[in-house]
């Protein structure tokens, strides 16, 4: 059961890896500034801006 688990975990890391990869080319990540985290249900994205990495 081990093996699996550890196959699903690099599974899940490749993707992950490989979609972060995909929106930094993209120029879609995006960072979410402090005061727009809280536990707000909406979402303005106006206030977002581009990650620069």
């Amino acid at each position: 059961m081990k093996c699996r688990e550890q196959i699903y975990e690099m599974r899940f890391n490749e993707v992950r890896n490989k979609t972060y990869s995909l929106l930094k080319k993209a120029n879609l990540l995006y960072e979410i500034p402090e005061s727009v985290s809280g536990c707000q249900h909406e979402t303005n994205t106006d206030k977002l801006t581009p990650l620069t990495v």
